[in-house]
């Protein structure tokens, strides 16, 4: 439905159809709902995290309210990021372990990262990193019969290229991908390194692991319980609101 004027319980979303509003109580709901999830993933992981996570462990917050939940991310302790898209949990990274370090716009830092990663010992091999990553994704509920997805289209080990020679890194990389008419329809990425035994990386794409809303979700944004949300359409003959359909 369009709109060519707002009505007075309509709320106009921002980029990635965030809520504008923010308040210091849906920041403790969302804190408190995302450092739960942590703790849950980093005890069916065997994350080196010590219990317990509370928000004085935050180091980063960009966390916002979109329609469906929480949006955005949290790092505690200055290394683990969880993140979070439409209300689901859809994102970890182990930043130190993760590709990203050696993935920057440094060339000079890329290959410090990569030539000290090659000479420490490997704990691992394809076969125990694809039990780990697989273990992971079902520890989590991302199990077969929920997501369709069974082998990984993805297994492979990552390579570094210096002075001619290839040298295996102590890094895999694993992909489930469940395709519906050409697209996407649930995707499961998972990165294990070799250093640390342990899943560094992780996205999720798909209708599972949705985090808990509350019924006054909408009352702990300062909003009415008959907002509506709209996304503004810019138009030659001037901007329109449409209404926002999860």
């Amino acid at each position: 439905m369009i709109f060519t004027n707002l009505l007075t319980n309509m709320v106009v979303l921002g980029m990635a159809n965030v809520i504008p509003a923010n308040t210091p109580a849906f920041q403790e709901y969302a804190v408190h709902t995302m450092l739960t999830n942590a703790d849950r993933i980093a005890a069916v992981w065997n994350l080196p995290v010590k219990p317990p996570l509370t928000k004085e462990r935050v180091t980063a917050n960009s966390l916002r309210a979109h329609p469906l939940g929480i949006h955005g991310a949290i790092t505690i302790d200055n290394r683990f990021t969880f993140r979070a898209s439409n209300g689901r949990f859809d994102g970890f990274v182990d930043i130190p372990y993760e590709c990203q370090v050696f993935l920057t716009d440094d060339v000079q830092k890329n290959d410090a990262v990569l030539e000290r990663w090659i000479q420490m010992t490997n704990l691992l091999t394809l076969q125990k990193a694809q039990q780990i990553a697989n273990s992971a994704r079902v520890s989590i509920g991302l199990t077969a019969d929920k997501t369709k997805l069974n082998k990984p289209k993805t297994a492979a080990q990552r390579k570094y290229n210096s002075d001619g020679k290839i040298y295996p890194l102590p890094y895999y990389v694993f992909r489930w991908e469940n395709e519906l008419w050409g697209n996407a329809s649930a995707l499961v990425h998972i990165d294990v390194s070799g250093l640390t035994s342990n899943v560094v990386h992780f996205t999720y794409i798909g209708s599972l692991l949705r985090l808990d809303r509350p019924a006054n979700y909408l009352e702990l944004l300062g909003l009415s319980t008959n907002t509506v949300f709209v996304r503004a359409r810019f138009r030659p003959s001037g901007t329109v609101y449409e209404v926002y359909e999860p």
